[in-house]
């Protein structure tokens, strides 16, 4: 296969491998050719970064436009996924729920399974000039043009491949009991207890406990999974975390001592609470690994807003943004000293005296002085006579 102006595409892999990316990387210095044998599935790629998960294929730091986690290419059946997500010559299978699935020419699916990419980043990926946008599914089939950042490359099958049987243990089914009907049964009949019901996932996820919700994106990052639902369980966990933060001594001590020129707390002091703390120190090393940087500050920003803390208007633009800790969590001093002068004029106002007990007095002791003055002139006036 000749194609990309002269470049040769195909041939044969030095190793044995599920399928083949070959293309070129439109980078400064020009087209540079590649090409990535997958030996693992699901295949996560991106921009290459320190991580630990087997299943990652880095295309280089040079696209600065490249997110860390581009797209994952896995490999479905009609009832899940199968995936190497535990050891390296260990396959497992992996229930997934129903969800729509491009496919732009309408091509016949086959029964066995099928190959399919998912847009994992911001920006949009495009397959056989398909656009594919952040979290949705398409149709890999072989020889499939795929186009994202300043990279465009194939997706190939091998011509000869080598099959294997996977045994799936099945949950037997439970036999419902039969009721004689002689039998009688003094206790009522019991009543399973119903599970409720979740409208979306978010809702399924804010009923869950915090550390279920880390317990279940650890082991997901450890099976180098990032989908939908660990997106959401990171959000869900960012909300708590910030949240906790603000009931904290150090951050609520910190808003307190604040200048009036600098009030509250900055994010930097709430990042750093939280990256230190015993509970959310896995949660914030796997989230940055996960998300870019400005994504991963972004993130934290819209948790705030969420849990109710509020912009301060001294500094409200630029990186040296003051936050107020939620109201309901820590009440601000201003309104503490706003509420105490009412209460002093109102226990004034109900102990002093009056403008007619106040005169009352000095009308009696003026009526008392001209009842004197009086006797005095009549006792004068009988001792002349």
């Amino acid at each position: 296969m000749n194609d990309f102006a002269g470049l040769d595409i195909g041939g044969v892999s030095k190793k044995p491998a599920f399928c083949v990316l070959h293309g070129v990387a439109a980078e400064t210095d020009g087209l540079n050719p590649f090409r990535i044998e997958i030996d693992r599935i699901p295949a996560t790629l991106g921009r290459s970064h320190a991580t630990s998960e087997p299943n990652f294929f880095g295309l280089g730091k040079a696209v600065k436009a490249l997110s860390r986690y581009q797209c994952r290419i896995d490999y479905r059946v009609p009832s899940g996924a199968l995936g190497q997500f535990t050891s390296s010559d260990e396959f497992t299978y992996r229930a997934a729920k129903a969800e729509e699935l491009n496919n732009p020419t309408s091509a016949t699916l086959p029964p066995t399974g099928i190959y399919a990419v998912t847009c994992l980043g911001k920006n949009p990926l495009r397959v056989n000039g398909t656009k594919i946008e952040q979290n949705e599914t398409c149709y890999l089939p072989h020889g499939s043009t795929m186009k994202f950042s300043a990279f465009s490359v194939y997706f190939l099958l091998p011509s000869h491949t080598s099959t294997k049987t996977l045994e799936l243990p099945l949950k037997a089914k439970q036999r419902k009991r039969k009721i004689q009907p002689d039998s009688v049964s003094s206790s009522p009949p019991s009543k399973k207890s119903k599970i409720p019901a979740f409208k979306t996932l978010q809702e399924e996820l804010e009923n869950k406990p915090t550390e279920d919700l880390l317990a279940q994106l650890k082991i997901a990052h450890e099976k180098g999974i990032w989908d939908r639902r660990c997106q959401f369980m990171g959000a869900t966990i960012s909300y708590r975390a910030v949240r906790d933060a603000a009931q904290s001594k150090e951050l609520q001590h910190a808003q307190a001592s604040a200048s009036d020129q600098a009030p509250g707390i900055s994010k930097q002091e709430l990042v750093k609470w939280i990256e230190a703390s015993p509970m959310y120190k896995a949660w914030t090393e796997i989230m940055q690994m996960k998300l870019e940087p400005k994504s991963y500050q972004t993130n934290i920003a819209k948790a705030m807003q969420r849990a109710g803390y509020e912009r301060s208007t001294t500094v409200s633009v630029g990186r040296h943004v003051r936050w107020f800790l939620p109201r309901d969590i820590c009440p601000r001093a201003e309104e503490e000293e706003e509420e105490k002068p009412e209460e002093v004029v109102e226990k004034e106002t109900a102990e002093a005296p009056t403008n007619k007990e106040t005169i009352a007095p000095a009308e009696d002791k003026v009526e008392k002085v001209e009842e004197e003055t009086k006797d005095m002139a009549d006792a004068e006036l009988t001792r002349i006579k």
